[in-house]
Formats: structure tokens, C-alpha cells, sequence
């Protein structure tokens, strides 16, 4: 019973259910899953604390002059206030081949499932 003296209860498919002493049940809300903790399987280093530190105050430092619709970034090894219009602008795609890919896996500790190229060589030759 809420302070007016209302029925609270939570609704499940239209039928409030009940304890055998007349109690209204409260149904499980769910589960929340926070995305942030799928991002990575592995935990951060002292290198990427620095460099979120970086991009927080340089956020911070940017909404407390007045700017909005910015993000924060480096742009020719400077940190700089970039309009969410120019990042959004086109899609970025990433040669998944290249040397930055590459990286990415290693820092990660990621495994590569791109085949190499003796295995194409060898799909290819399969199909003729």
C-alpha cells in the first residue's frame, strides 16, 4: 500500500499475483547487463588509465568553457575538441589486413580469424 492508502504492485501479463497472505508480489525486474563489461576480457593497463584520464578532463575542461556536441581526441599528437558533426560525417573502415588491426589483436590478446593467405590460395584452388 503506498502512503494514500493505493494498491503498489507490479503487473505481470495483466494479473497482479499474490502471496497465499494476500501480499502483492513483486515480479523480477530483470537483469542488468552492463555493456562496459563485455567490451573487454582483459583488465586495463597503466597506459590506458593515463589516456582515459586525458580524454575525461579534456571533456570536462570542454563542457565547462560552454562547447557542446564536441568529443575529445588527438589530432596531430594534440588533444583537441572535435564536433560530433565531423566524426559522424562518413564511415570509417578498418583494413582488417593492416597493421593497426594487427595491434589492436596483440594488445588485446585477441586470436586473428581471418585466414591467411595460404589458406585463400588453398580455398581458391579447391574451387576450380
Amino acid at each position: 500500500m503506498s502512503n494514500r492508502g493505493d494498491s503498489v504492485g507490479c503487473e505481470v501479463g495483466g494479473a497482479r499475483r499474490s502471496s497465499v497472505c494476500g501480499s502483492v508480489l513483486i515480479g523480477d525486474g530483470g537483469r542488468l547487463i552492463d555493456p562496459t563489461y563485455m567490451i573487454r576480457a582483459i583488465p586495463s593497463n597503466a597506459s590506458d588509465n593515463i589516456y582515459c584520464t586525458l580524454l575525461a578532463h579534456g571533456a570536462v575542461h570542454g563542457a565547462m568553457a560552454g562547447y557542446t556536441g564536441f568529443t575529445v581526441g588527438p589530432v596531430n599528437s594534440k588533444q583537441a575538441y572535435i564536433p560530433i558533426a565531423r566524426v559522424t560525417e562518413r564511415p570509417k573502415t578498418v583494413e582488417l589486413t593492416g597493421r593497426m588491426w594487427a595491434r589492436l589483436l596483440a594488445s588485446t590478446n585477441q586470436p586473428s580469424f581471418i585466414a591467411s593467405d595460404q589458406e585463400i590460395v588453398d580455398i581458391e584452388m579447391m574451387k576450380i
